[in-house]
């Protein structure tokens, strides 16, 4: 697999998923606001849980990516992995299984049943692997039970190694995407300097597109697609 772009958090977003962890293995309530004011010591007078990056949270859960972010070795990550290969061979075992329960896969792993329904929850940051979902009695967060009755929940299953590939399979489609819109809209402002006939120094077209360290490697210059659209619209 080629070389793909980490997500790197800034040094406030390490501090909120951090935040966010220890809530999710403690089983403390997952209140935005209510830790946006108990961290308001440690976090920038202007941050705002909102904007954070959603591969590596929500707006009150944290993802895969968000985990392994701050904690590489995460055991959060080690069972979620073991969880997904145990449902897995559960459907191999037995074909025509559609339903799979959190109580069942705790028991097959030695794992508690809580604690599993966590990672039930974690499995939909990292693939398609249930169609639908029940929650759980305890109000804790995570699932009870996930419905895998879905061509592609059985595609992702069997096509599942492990979680550093799935990270790395996720960020690599998250990259090509971000290139191919890039891609699309310099050509596009490129065909519609040619159709305005906007004659530029050296005779090609401006790049608006900047190869740089960024989330895909990838930079848009904004203020000089803005520039270059009001020249073309002055000249129409």
């Amino acid at each position: 697999m080629r070389k793909v772009t980490p997500v790197i958090p800034t040094e406030s977003e390490k501090i909120w998923l951090r935040e966010l962890i220890r809530r999710y293995q403690s089983g403390e309530p997952v209140d935005p606001w209510v830790m946006r004011i108990a961290l308001r010591d440690k976090l920038p007078a202007d941050f705002a849980p909102s904007r954070m990056n959603p591969l590596l949270a929500g707006t009150n859960a944290i993802t895969l990516l968000g985990i392994l972010a701050v904690d590489p070795g995460s055991e959060l990550a080690r069972d979620t992995e073991r969880v997904i290969l145990a449902i897995r061979d559960l459907l191999i075992k037995n074909p025509h299984v559609r339903n799979v329960t959190a109580a069942e896969i705790a028991q097959q792993l030695d794992l508690d049943s809580e604690y599993t329904e966590k990672l039930f929850g974690l499995m939909a940051t990292v693939g398609s692997f249930w169609a639908s979902a029940s929650g759980t009695t305890t109000g804790r967060g995570g699932l009870s039970s996930i419905n895998v009755d879905r061509e592609e929940c059985l595609t992702a299953f069997m096509a599942f190694r492990d979680i550093q590939t799935q990270v790395n399979q996720i960020l690599a489609e998250r990259e090509q995407a971000a290139l191919s819109a890039s891609n699309a809209l310099q050509q596009t402002y490129n065909l519609a300097v040619l159709q305005a006939n906007i004659p530029t120094t050296d005779n090609r077209p401006p790049e608006i597109l900047q190869l740089k360290p960024s989330f895909y490697g990838v930079g848009i210059d904004l203020k000089a697609l803005w520039r270059r659209l009001l020249a073309l619209f002055a000249k129409r």
